[in-house]
């Protein structure tokens, strides 16, 4: 089973392409890790088909907060040097819309501390 469940920014404004198999659009997704306490960021390639990428085009801008449900997909090609080269990509197929920063410290989309619940059990 090839599940992914990841939740970052979208890192550049969605592209999208028409081929022959329909719409896909792509972009990139910045993803906040920390490693050894030390904190960093993960860049993801991704690609959405169909619904999930039209609400993309539509509603997600650089800067917009996401959280993505696809599958990790490796595509392997021969880079000018002769090398192979194997690359990882999320093929989207859920996306919902977390925030959408436009840096003025607005968020839409995201409850505010004031009405996020103080009760929980965790």
């Amino acid at each position: 089973m090839n599940i992914l469940i990841v939740s970052g920014r979208i890192g550049q404004d969605p592209e999208a392409k028409q081929t022959t198999a329909g719409q896909v659009v792509t972009f990139s997704l910045a993803e906040t890790v920390f490693i050894n306490g030390e904190k960093s960021t993960a860049w993801h390639d991704c690609q959405a088909w169909g619904k999930p990428g039209e609400n993309i085009v539509k509603y997600a801008q650089k800067g917009t907060g996401v959280t993505l449900q696809g599958s990790l997909k490796y595509d392997q090609y021969e880079n000018k040097e002769g090398h192979k080269v194997r690359r990882a990509r999320i093929n989207v197929y859920a996306v919902e819309i977390t925030s959408n920063w436009k840096g003025d410290g607005s968020q839409q989309g995201r409850a505010s501390q004031a009405e996020q619940p103080n009760n929980l059990p965790f």
